[in-house]
């Protein structure tokens, strides 16, 4: 009992009044252990891979195309679509918007906004998204069949990164 009473280890964070006093081993501990906890703090800001942002940019453009593809247009109305992707970090986020400024900056969010043709940039993709769903009225003259072909064009994109709570 009393030998489990001497080992007992003191927190990694606590740092000894009476340094002076410690022998060569025991501030070597204290030194790893306080690297270690600072080594535990920076691994969520470790560099992000390249390959990585590009097939997480070619998943957000094969979700986005779907989701124009699948939304009914017509010439009253215009639809939007919403899609959804995880993240990693912000860091992960900053990186994938190369460094574009954020509208908004918030502890709970960041959300960057792009129009025209810098969705297009963005995606890697022209601005015109075809053919996509067609719901409004046609004239028919003579019963033929009529088939419309839309076509649909980005106006805005927002992108948003909501901080884990």
């Amino acid at each position: 009992m009393e030998a489990s009473a001497r080992k007992k280890k003191r927190p990694l964070a606590a740092i000894p009044e009476n340094l002076e006093e410690l022998s060569k081993p025991e501030l070597i501990k204290i030194i790893q252990s306080l690297q270690q906890q600072v080594a535990k703090k920076h691994k969520g800001d470790e560099v992000v891979d390249a390959k990585a942002l590009k097939a997480m940019r070619k998943r957000l453009r094969d979700k986005v195309v779907k989701a124009v593809k699948k939304m009914a247009h017509n010439d009253r109305k215009k639809p939007y679509s919403e899609i959804s992707d995880g993240c990693a970090s912000k860091a992960v986020a900053v990186a994938l918007m190369n460094g574009l400024h954020p509208k908004s900056d918030t502890a709970r969010m960041t959300r960057w906004v792009l129009t025209g043709n810098d969705v297009s940039r963005f995606l890697g993709i022209e601005r015109l998204v075809h053919p996509v769903k067609f719901d409004g009225m046609v004239l028919s003259f003579g019963g033929a069949p009529v088939h419309v072909y839309a076509w649909a064009a980005f106006e805005s994109l927002e992108v948003k990164f909501e901080n884990a709570s």
